[in-house]
C-alpha cells in the first residue's frame, strides 16, 4: 500500500476540524516570527531615547502598521482556537468539536471585524 506525503493527507482530510488545526499552527509560526521582531525592536531602548524615538517612527509606517495588524488578528485566532482545544481536552467533549470549532470561527470573525473597523479608524484620523 502506497503512503500518502502530508500535503495530500491535508487535502484530502480538509474539514473544518483541519482548517482549525492548520490556522493554528500558522498563527503560532506567525506569533513566534513576529514576536521576536517586537522583542528587538523594543530593545533599541537600551540605546537611549534618541534610537528608540527613530525606530518608533519607522514603526509609525503603514506597512508596520499592517503588520501590528496581521500580529493582533493572528493572536486572536491563536488564543481562541487554544481556548477550544483547552475546553475539549479539560471536559473531553470531544464529541461537541464542531460546533465548538464554529463558535470559534464566529467570535473570531466578529471581534477582528470590530478590531479592523477600530484601526482603520484610527489610521484615517492620523
Amino acid at each position: 500500500m502506497k503512503k500518502a506525503n502530508t500535503l495530500t493527507h491535508y487535502r484530502m482530510n480538509f474539514q473544518l476540524g483541519m482548517f482549525s488545526y492548520i490556522m493554528h499552527r500558522i498563527t503560532g509560526i506567525t506569533l513566534l516570527i513576529l514576536g521576536v521582531f517586537y522583542l528587538i525592536i523594543l530593545t533599541t531602548i537600551q540605546f537611549g531615547p534618541i534610537s528608540f524615538d527613530k525606530m518608533m517612527m519607522i514603526l509609525d509606517l503603514l506597512i508596520f502598521r499592517i503588520i501590528g495588524t496581521v500580529f493582533v488578528v493572528a493572536l486572536l485566532w491563536h488564543v481562541l482556537n487554544g481556548l477550544k482545544i483547552l475546553i475539549i481536552d479539560l471536559f473531553n467533549i470531544g464529541r461537541i468539536q464542531k460546533l465548538l470549532t464554529a463558535i470559534v470561527i464566529v467570535m473570531f470573525l466578529t471581534g477582528a471585524t470590530f478590531y479592523l473597523i477600530h484601526v482603520i479608524s484610527l489610521w484615517v484620523q492620523t
